[in-house]
């Protein structure tokens, strides 16, 4: 009788599934209708992060199974051209990674060469964040090539746009201009204006390096009021952080902080993550140059509590550098050089010039706090060493002025002579701040000498 009773539940199943082949259609149907979910709402809530963290998973895994069951190469590409902001804006970096690489490979199967290119550089912006640097530039490369392949001026505009950012990050600020400035005719025939603002912030990027801050200030004022008509918060955040940057360099510090502080509300408003972790950092650097080292290190704290999660090499390396200063401000030497000691590998790692040279002249300051000032001059001509490589002239009279300093303590002969070339560029760049700080010095030197 559970024979035959068997076999007549076999003879009722539809005809679907009385096979093998027919549970595998089924399946893939299944599947595809799953994609096709993942697709459509993917596209009506691109815009809406909240929408986008419900179905999440949901969406991640009907990619997975679009790739992995039905070769549905077409879904798999879309939603992840269609997602990629938010899950960048969110930080989730380590997983959105395995999807790209998924994408990248639907994308080659497909012959779809112009989503094969965005795909390479959205792979290529999630590296940056986690410190791959040398597949980064690999990448946003192949992008390039494949864009000058289609003459497509919008990819083409966006590879160099990113690979300008890349060489921006690792100090190397020359080519940095030179993707920047070879994008810029080309979007601006184009009328692409989402791209000419980030260029346009990409080209204050490269002034600020060179401590040119009222072009700083002109290029972001170019860009800002796009960023705004678009909507876009992200770049906004961006913007108002490098004004507010500029502004304190020039020496408008509650100008500095009120636009750090619209930076702060720009990014938490569009959720971007990042935005909001910069807008901290800078704000608490500022904080910090002018002695509040309680609320800065709070600051940096929240900071940390945002990039740590997300695994940001580049923002969690400037975090810790800004945590030992504040420690170091605060008289804790030891917390102080734990975190310059991890901020200097991080940035060792990434081949980050700019960043060592910030580190290493904390470390000097840091063993000049404590009566170390061989050793703070060594940590001082490493630094002065690396700003002379980039051509960074403001940030190098800097390490000049300090390096004067701790030679002060050691031999006034060599010291005199750092300070003359220390005064020199301070008064050609029009650093005030500096000067005040080597006429105290040599008021100092005079007064230990017996001088007037």
């Amino acid at each position: 009788m559970t024979a035959l009773g068997g076999m007549e539940a076999q003879r009722d199943l539809p005809v679907a599934l009385a096979s093998i082949e027919g549970r595998r259609t089924l399946f893939r149907q299944h599947v595809l209708r799953a994609g096709a979910f993942a697709l459509r709402y993917s596209r009506e809530h691109r815009h809406d992060g909240e929408a986008l963290d419900r179905q999440r998973d949901n969406i991640l895994q009907a990619m997975d199974a679009c790739s992995r069951y039905a070769g549905a190469w077409a879904v798999v590409v879309d939603v992840a051209l269609t997602i990629h902001d938010y899950m960048e804006r969110r930080g989730y970096w380590e997983v959105w990674e395995q999807y790209l690489e998924l994408a990248v490979e639907a994308s080659r199967r497909l012959g779809n060469a112009p989503a094969e290119g965005k795909l390479l550089n959205h792979l290529g912006a999630i590296r940056r964040h986690r410190g791959q640097r040398e597949s980064v530039v690999a990448l946003h490369e192949r992008a390039l090539q494949i864009f000058q392949g289609l003459q497509d001026d919008a990819g083409i505009v966006r590879s160099r746009l990113l690979l300008g950012h890349q060489w921006w990050l690792r100090g190397r600020w020359d080519r940095a201009r030179e993707h920047f400035e070879a994008a810029l005719p080309i979007a601006e025939r184009a009328g692409a204006e989402a791209d000419l603002a980030h260029l346009y912030a990409g080209m204050s990027h490269t002034h600020s390096s060179r401590g040119e801050w009222e072009k700083v200030l002109e290029w972001s004022r170019r860009a800002g009021p796009i960023a705004e008509r678009l909507g876009d918060t992200a770049l906004l955040a961006q913007v108002h952080n490098d004004m507010g940057y500029a502004c304190w360099q020039l020496g408008r510090w509650t100008e500095a902080r009120r636009l750090f502080g619209q930076a702060m509300d720009c990014a938490e408003r569009g959720g971007d993550q990042v935005g909001l972790a910069i807008a901290c950092n800078n704000l608490a650097a500022l904080l910090l140059n002018q002695g509040e080292w309680e609320p800065a290190l709070a600051l940096l704290k929240r900071e940390l509590g945002i990039v740590e999660p997300m695994g940001d090499l580049y923002l969690l390396a400037h975090a810790y550098d800004d945590m030992g200063e504040a420690y170091r401000q605060a008289g804790q030497p030891e917390p102080a050089w734990h975190h310059l000691k991890q901020s200097a590998e991080i940035k060792r790692q990434l081949d980050d010039l700019s960043g060592q040279a910030d580190t290493a002249h904390h470390l000097g300051q840091l063993c000049a706090d404590q009566g170390e000032h061989e050793r703070a001059v060594a940590y001082y001509r490493q630094a002065l060493e690396l700003r002379e490589r980039q051509g960074s002239e403001s940030e190098g009279a800097a390490v000049l002025v300090s390096l004067a300093g701790a030679l002060y303590q050691l031999r006034a002969d060599e010291m005199r002579a750092v300070a003359d070339r220390a005064r020199a560029l301070a008064e050609r760049l029009g650093c005030c701040d500096l000067l005040a700080r080597l006429l105290w010095l040599e008021a100092e030197a005079a007064r230990s000498a017996g001088r007037p």
